[in-house]
Formats: structure tokens, sequence, C-alpha cells
């Protein structure tokens, strides 16, 4: 992986914990998509700028986020992957928040063109072509 395509997705996890979206989206090309998996509460694919920071913002209406690690990012055939673990909590109930998933990029040089997350390993290493 090329080290600006890392840098850039590091600084757009960093910038999703601040809830600075702008500077998340600022990689993304204009008709960029946010796929969600079949199981997802709001399951399918935003198309865009406006949706996808609608969709993010829906996150941060809901969880307070403390922390995010990078656990494992992987150069694959068809994206990269990246395995993230968030804390923090809900903003409602108050309950701890400690999760794991697997995201995956599909990049053109250093911009996004889909950002695509799943619960599971074996599905992120699947969609990136691992």
């Amino acid at each position: 992986m090329e080290p600006a395509q890392e840098q850039l997705i590091r600084e757009a996890y960093a910038a999703f914990v601040r809830g600075d979206l702008d500077s998340v989206l600022a990689s993304f090309v204009s008709e960029a998509t946010f796929t969600n998996p079949a199981y997802a509460v709001e399951g399918g694919v935003r198309v865009g700028h406006d949706e996808i920071r609608a969709g993010f913002r829906a996150l941060h209406a809901e969880f307070e986020y403390s922390s995010l690690e990078i656990e494992q990012l992987i150069e694959g055939p068809q994206g990269v992957l990246v395995v993230v673990r968030f804390q923090g909590s809900g903003k409602t109930s108050g309950a701890p928040l400690d999760v794991r998933f697997s995201h995956v990029f599909r990049m053109r040089g250093e911009e996004v063109l889909d950002f695509a997350w799943f619960t599971s390993l074996d599905e992120g290493r699947r969609a990136a072509g691992l």
C-alpha cells in the first residue's frame, strides 16, 4: 500500500472520531458510495457526499466515540481492509461500546470510491479479495 493511502485512511478515522465529517469526506470522490451490508439497520448503498455525511452523522447521533484503534490495515486486490475497534458509549443509554468492524476502502490513488463495513473479519477479507 502506498504510504499516502495509509496516511489518508488513518487521518480519516481520526477525523471521524473527532466528528469532523468534512475532513473524512475530503478524499471521497463526489459520486463515492457507502455500502452497508444487508443485515445493517439501514442496509444498502448511500451515494454521494450528502448521503454519506448523513450516514456518518447518524452514527454520531447514536454514539459517543472515545477511541478508535486500527488493528490491521492490509491491501488486497479489491480494496484495503481495515480492522478497527471503536470504544465509547451510547448517547441515550450510556451503554458501553466496544466493537470491532472490518471496513473495506476501494480507492483510486488517494481518492475513496467506496467505503463498506462488515461485522466479521471473514466478510471484510472476502470483500477486499484476500
